[in-house]
């Protein structure tokens, strides 16, 4: 991954590993919800209404963009709940490579995980 953030394991960080170890998988991504939740178009559209009514999104981005947005949303949520305004977790490598395989840029130019501004 591109910085030292993108760069953690889902092995490092304890509520992803709580779930991995109640559905037992070695990687979060082989998690029985993880598609359903974190890769679906149609709970990504759906969750994304409701990222977009509270002011969160651009509603100009590209449909793939808004889905990589939202699909990172979603797998912060679905491990540490609600975080609130302004507050950010790394995502695991394994978890960028799929959503980014999944809702691909086509330039393969991707934003990355940046700590919000002080």
């Amino acid at each position: 991954m591109e910085t030292v953030e993108e760069s953690t394991c889902c092995h490092d960080k304890y509520q992803v590993k709580h779930k991995m170890d109640d559905a037992n998988v070695d990687c979060i991504t082989d998690h029985p919800g993880f598609e359903g939740v974190c890769l679906n178009p149609w709970v990504l559209e759906v969750a994304y209404v409701g990222f977009k009514k509270h002011g969160y999104v651009d509603t100009d981005d590209p449909l793939p963009e808004r889905y990589r947005y939202t699909a990172f949303r979603q797998f912060a949520r679905w491990n540490y709940g609600y975080l609130g305004k302004r507050r950010r977790v790394p995502t695991p490598s394994c978890v960028a490579k799929k959503i980014r395989a999944a809702y691909t840029d086509p330039n393969n130019t991707y934003k990355g995980f940046k700590w919000p501004p002080l």
